[in-house]
């Protein structure tokens, strides 16, 4: 994917409404503004091909990774470690 902010300037809002409707059926305006629809959107179609080479399932890093809190630094260096 490439983004071009140039081009997309010049983009009337019309234009970007008739775009993000031909993807979505237009019953949410607030989607367009939406970075975490934006991700969704984007991540779906390669989380797929990823799952299917893996023959996993789920989003992509779902089980690969984990978010965990650092609450001291003790715990940071072991992270870092």
């Amino acid at each position: 994917m490439r983004l071009d902010p140039q081009v997309a300037t010049g983009w009337s809002d019309e234009e970007v409404v008739r775009r993000w409707g031909q993807l979505f059926c237009p019953r949410d305006k607030a989607r367009l503004q939406s970075l975490g629809w934006f991700m969704r959107c984007l991540r779906e179609p390669l989380s797929q091909p990823a799952n299917q080479q893996e023959n996993t399932r789920g989003a992509v890093f779902e089980e690969r990774s984990k978010s965990v809190a650092i609450l001291d630094t003790e715990a940071l260096l072991a992270t870092c470690a």
